[in-house]
């Protein structure tokens, strides 16, 4: 996919909660998971399903500037990392991929979505993986409300 490894956005990720520590400015970080992914496999092939990360990962790199991180941290399981970032800021964020990544899933005919958790936070009181944690429970939760409907 060509994305920061999970190393890579460790590293990145402490060094814009200093930041931010320092500075006082928020961060927002996105949790996101590909839901039917795999279906999509399964049913589609793993050519497929090489074809929706790879899109996806090129959706989320679309939709961040230079300066933030995007990653893949699981086999369908990614996230981006906004320094400097507020919650309204990353709420317009969220909805520019969703938008674009539907409008691409549809155009290709795969029954996928996305499962965007976001958290937005300043400084470093909270570790790594309590907000990885916060950001993936609220992904699952809106992934568990898609299921239900």
């Amino acid at each position: 996919t060509g994305l920061a490894n999970r190393l890579e956005f460790v590293e990145r990720f402490e060094i814009e909660r200093s930041r931010s520590e320092r500075t006082g400015e928020p961060y927002s970080l996105l949790y996101i998971d590909i839901d039917q992914f795999k279906i999509l496999n399964d049913t589609r092939g793993h050519q497929t399903g090489d074809e929706a990360l790879i899109a996806l990962s090129n959706i989320l790199s679309d939709n961040s500037r230079k300066v933030d991180t995007v990653s893949r941290i699981g086999g369908d399981e990614f996230v981006v990392l906004f320094p400097s970032t507020d919650e309204n800021t990353c709420q317009t964020l969220v909805a520019r991929i969703m938008l674009s990544s539907e409008k691409y899933i549809q155009r290709q005919g795969w029954h996928i979505s996305l499962s965007i958790g976001s958290i937005t936070d300043t400084g470093n009181k909270k570790s790594i993986d309590e907000i990885l944690r916060e950001a993936d429970e609220k992904m699952y939760s809106i992934k568990k409300g898609k299921l239900q409907h």
